[in-house]
């Protein structure tokens, strides 16, 4: 890096065009304690110095690998104490790769249960209704005519949901909260018959 791009100062709306980040979660980041508090000008405008801009793109690159807010927080203090082993980076990985390699099990259990009702509705159909949407039809009359006692059981929140229901309260108000509640859905909808013992990307807000 060049004396004067080291020495360039960006304005909010700078750092978020360079670094194809939104304004809205580098203020996030900041709340969190990702980001220092940034340096203001005389007429009150945040501004970033280079140190700042490569802290982001790092940011930038943990949150690309599906690290949750709380990942990126231990590796940015491993990344500022390089002193420090390396065996902590080791172990946020070695997490994350189980993690990864249980999702990868539960999507192929899903996907095998959509072939196979893909496969109900073959090319030559004789009959005029649509075998796919029977099946998934099946079990709609039963849940109308349970009782509130019944319903309420059926749909009470899976292990994850009462497990992180705090974290998803915590997120109100930023960025990521969307993103928190669809990937715990789809996690729950997945129906992974080993619970989750942890959710990285979930431990942040973590996330």
């Amino acid at each position: 890096m060049s004396k004067a791009a080291s020495a360039r100062i960006y304005r909010i709306g700078d750092l978020a065009r360079t670094s194809g980040i939104r304004v809205e979660n580098i203020r996030y980041y900041e709340r969190v304690g990702l980001m220092p508090q940034p340096r203001r000008s005389a007429g009150n405008y945040r501004l970033y110095a280079s140190a700042e801009r490569e802290r982001l793109a790092f940011i930038q690159r943990c949150r690309s690998l599906d690290m949750s807010l709380d990942d990126v927080r231990r590796l940015i203090a491993l990344r500022e104490t390089p002193a420090r082993s390396c065996q902590e980076v080791d172990q946020l990985l070695d997490e994350r790769i189980a993690y990864v390699g249980t999702r990868i099990a539960a999507l192929e259990e899903l996907r095998g249960e959509l072939r196979a009702l893909r496969a109900r509705c073959g090319p030559r159909r004789s009959d005029p209704h649509c075998a796919i949407l029977n099946e998934l039809s099946q079990g709609l009359s039963t849940e109308l005519d349970a009782s509130p006692k019944q319903l309420k059981a059926s749909r009470a929140p899976c292990h994850l949901q009462r497990q992180y229901s705090g974290v998803i309260n915590a997120t109100l108000g930023s960025p990521d909260h969307v993103d928190v509640k669809s990937r715990l859905h789809r996690e729950c909808t997945l129906r992974d018959p080993k619970p989750l013992t942890s959710a990285p990307y979930l431990s942040a807000h973590m996330d």
